[in-house]
């Protein structure tokens, strides 16, 4: 009994999400999808395809980020023969691949600068940097250094570039402030993170269903009717 009271007065998910799905809305499933997409929006940083490049400064979260990636229909291109060329030029020993994880190789300043400088250059939408920096992290300054590298390299292209950290942790006030100032999302947990970025690219690949605003256009020129619908009109 209380779950039927429940059901109607809530409605049906399956028909809201359809509804605001038709006028061009996203539907978030958790508080953390929601202020993912706002920190997107607030950047106005909306990727038009799912090919993603990743720069890590980790061996695991590259790996981990590339599964998560894979799994929600991300495309990671191979960088192309120039790109490798240009990177074992410098760096005979590197491996290079994507995500591209130039951790070690050299100077953070000099290794990162050449791999956005690649990865800025290579046929994409996105350009992510995987950056695991809680508020916790003993030195900040790696953080900020390859965010201003990221912010360089790829904001003056048509890329989308973003921060994301691949746990739910709190970066530091510094990391938060630098990304606001540069204009580049700082999302927080790579599941959430490419789950909402996933979505957003579909959303930005489809077109409004015109059918739905149509009815709705019906309805109100008839003044007597009810503009709004129940459940059952809905559905």
């Amino acid at each position: 009994g209380v779950k039927a009271l429940c059901m109607s007065l809530v409605g049906d998910s399956d028909v809201f999400d359809a509804a605001v799905t038709a006028v061009g809305g996203i539907v978030c499933d958790s508080i953390d999808e929601l202020l993912a997409l706002g920190d997107l929006a607030n950047c106005d940083a909306f990727p038009t395809g799912t090919k993603m490049h990743v720069v890590t400064y980790s061996g695991a979260e590259a790996n981990m980020v590339a599964d998560i990636a894979e799994y929600h229909g991300f495309e990671l291109p191979a960088i192309s023969r120039d790109g490798v060329r240009h990177l074992q030029r410098i760096w005979p020993e590197l491996t290079v691949a994507n995500p591209l994880d130039p951790w070690f190789i050299d100077l953070h300043q000099l290794a990162y600068s050449q791999a956005f400088r690649v990865s800025a250059s290579e046929e994409g939408d996105i350009v992510a940097l995987a950056l695991d920096q809680s508020v916790h992290a003993p030195d900040q300054t790696i953080a900020t250094d390859l965010i201003r590298l990221l912010e360089r390299y790829v904001k003056p292209t048509n890329k989308v570039a973003i921060v994301l950290s691949p746990v739910h942790q709190c970066p530091s006030p510094r990391v938060q402030a630098l990304c606001r100032r540069a204009g580049i999302p700082l999302l927080r947990g790579a599941q959430t993170a490419l789950t909402v970025l996933a979505r957003v690219a579909a959303r930005r690949r489809s077109r409004v269903d015109g059918r739905f605003l149509d009815l709705r256009r019906a309805e109100s020129v008839h003044p007597r009717q009810a503009t709004a619908w129940d459940e059952a009109e809905s559905q």
